[in-house]
């Protein structure tokens, strides 16, 4: 009697699939994770530290091409990358102003990706263009783009938010324990 209880409801949620998630959603990542934080954290640091490094290769570089700079900027520059294509799959928080406020993680694509266009991908953009390779390459003043590289100390910032990295601190503590 009991397993025909049992069975029956089986029956009925066997009909609604609970689990069932899109590709979308194993994509997307979701803001609390451990592995983004800690890479956030990467990019904190390598925003500000490389605008330094810039301009220090925009004033001291030599004409010839130094493997060491090339190196460092080639390192920067893979984790910029990753970062611009992690923000197109990062969720966010969305919430809703009202009495019965809800805070809601937005995991669509479209919306992460349109949020994310609209918002900061021209601050992304535009210092991780090679610049100082594609314009003015025969000038001797060529180096000077690395300048506008120098716009991640900005970004770097912005990222640096003590209250967000204590409070992740924090969240991680409280799932140890």
């Amino acid at each position: 009697m009991i397993s025909d209880d049992i069975n029956a409801d089986e029956e009925k949620l066997g009909d609604v699939d609970l689990e069932k998630k899109s590709f979308s959603d194993y994509l997307i990542i979701p803001f609390d994770s451990k592995i983004y934080f800690a890479f956030y954290l990467l990019v904190v640091l390598t925003s500000l530290v490389s605008p330094y490094v810039y301009a220090m290769m925009a004033a001291f570089r030599s004409k010839e091409e130094d493997p060491n700079y090339l190196i460092i900027s080639y390192v920067f520059e893979t984790i910029f990358f990753l970062y611009i294509v992690s923000n197109f799959f990062i969720e966010y928080i969305e919430g809703k102003n009202g009495i019965f406020s809800k805070i809601l993680p937005v995991r669509d694509l479209k919306l992460i990706a349109f949020r994310y266009l609209k918002g900061n991908f021209i601050y992304d953009i535009i210092p991780f263009l090679p610049l100082e390779r594609f314009v003015m390459a025969g000038s001797r003043h060529h180096r000077l783009w690395y300048l506008v590289k120098c716009m991640r100390l900005v970004k770097g910032f912005a990222l640096f938010n003590p209250n967000r990295i204590l409070a992740a601190f924090k969240h991680f503590q409280k799932q140890r324990l």
